[in-house]
């Protein structure tokens, strides 16, 4: 009973090592591996979240020409433009992807 308390009480996202600690603090002597058995024997589960692993492109990566030569110095405004991707990873909506654009002349 306590067991399906701890289980409920983390929202179903404890797994045997923790109910096991929280048992302990709570006063019940008993081990890993029978905590471990009673909650298979009881179906309880915690839930896991698979950790995202990126696999390599099967699409040949086509190469660009390098328009600017490193050469970044400009007269007038909207003239050369550069840009720029990044991916951040956030707790609430996963991966967040933020794109940038800059004028080389201004900026901005």
């Amino acid at each position: 009973k306590e067991i399906r308390r701890i289980h409920l009480e983390s929202k179903a996202r404890y797994g045997a090592p923790k109910i096991h600690k929280t048992l302990l603090n709570r006063g019940f002597f008993l081990s890993l591996k029978r905590v471990q058995r009673l909650m298979k024997k009881a179906g309880i589960r915690s839930i896991i979240k698979k950790k995202y692993r990126p696999y390599p492109s099967k699409e040949k990566v086509v190469q660009l020409d390098n328009l600017l030569k490193r050469d970044f110095s400009t007269c007038t405004i909207n003239e050369k433009w550069v840009a720029d991707i990044t991916y951040i990873p956030t707790v609430r909506d996963g991966w967040c992807y933020l794109a940038s654009v800059l004028d080389l002349h201004s900026k901005k």
